[in-house]
């Protein structure tokens, strides 16, 4: 079961509004609130954030007091999501460096602090729409494995050629020595009992310039080719629902990129030998 901590400066507002409201949407997480500071610790939730609650049909803990974030719950909690950008700021100076990869903004906006404006219900109309905005991506995340997981999975393909890439280079060069100049410079090569399907220029046996490769298990790669590898410009689409657009060296990633799921971008920017080079 994941584990999800809502977190502001005092701990009597808007986190643990996030809490009940979370908690009220769905039970398939365990979800918890903290402060970031020890101001308001072991004060009961504000009584404007329980008038919401009560107006609203949210259920909630009356037990419930102001807590601060310690450094157990930055190793215990899966996602430590700020409700600012000043909350944000905070628990990325209080929080291990190993563990910083937690930190996640609440919304793409702060959310107001109903203790100083006052108005609790436009705090709770934000709350409500970044808890639904959570939900899904937690709901997707579970379908398709955590970032952690999509992380390890896709640095595997990214990183270490697949066996039916390593198949075609060998191959491929095998055909080269064989077959020298007689291959043409277009053409359609089968190996491998049509396993490994290869459509594209050949110069002297080998995969150069623009091709696609298209394996058994319906993944495919088409792009610019160099020394029978994937080097250049290109794209890999695996079958899985993963998508990896961007530079290759010598079959792996390396330069600027983007993967991406059905669901959304996973990571864009700068890989090397097939590695994020800032994980998300």
């Amino acid at each position: 079961m994941k584990k999800v901590v809502f977190v502001c400066l005092g701990n009597i507002c808007r986190s643990p509004m996030a809490e009940f409201v979370m908690k009220s949407l769905t039970d398939k997480y365990e979800i918890q609130s903290r402060a970031t500071s020890s101001w308001e610790h072991g004060n009961p939730i504000h009584k404007g954030t329980q008038g919401i609650f009560r107006s609203h049909g949210v259920p909630y803990d009356t037990s419930k007091t102001s807590q601060q974030i310690s450094k157990e719950d930055f190793e215990y909690f899966d996602y430590i999501i700020g409700m600012d950008e000043s909350n944000l700021a905070d628990l990325y100076q209080m929080c291990p460096q190993d563990q910083q990869s937690k930190i996640q903004a609440f919304a793409s906006e702060s959310v107001p602090d109903p203790w100083y404006t006052g108005d609790f219900e436009e705090t709770y109309d934000r709350v409500l729409t970044g808890c639904q905005a959570w939900l899904t991506r937690l709901e997707n995340e579970s379908e398709h494995g955590n970032l952690k997981k999509l992380y390890e999975k896709y640095s595997v393909y990214l990183t270490r050629p697949r066996l039916e890439i390593a198949t075609v280079i060998v191959i491929v060069v095998c055909a080269g020595l064989v077959f020298l100049t007689n291959l043409p410079k277009q053409g359609v090569l089968k190996l491998d009992n049509d396993a490994i399907i290869y459509d594209g220029s050949l110069v002297r046996g080998k995969m150069n310039g623009q091709g696609t490769v298209t394996f058994s298990n319906g993944d495919t790669y088409t792009g610019e080719f160099s020394n029978g590898a994937f080097n250049g410009k290109g794209t890999y689409q695996a079958k899985a629902g993963w998508v990896y657009e961007g530079d290759f060296v010598n079959g792996q990633a390396e330069g600027k990129g983007k993967l991406t799921t059905e669901q959304e971008v996973v990571y864009e920017g700068d890989f090397k030998q097939g590695l994020f080079q800032q994980a998300q």
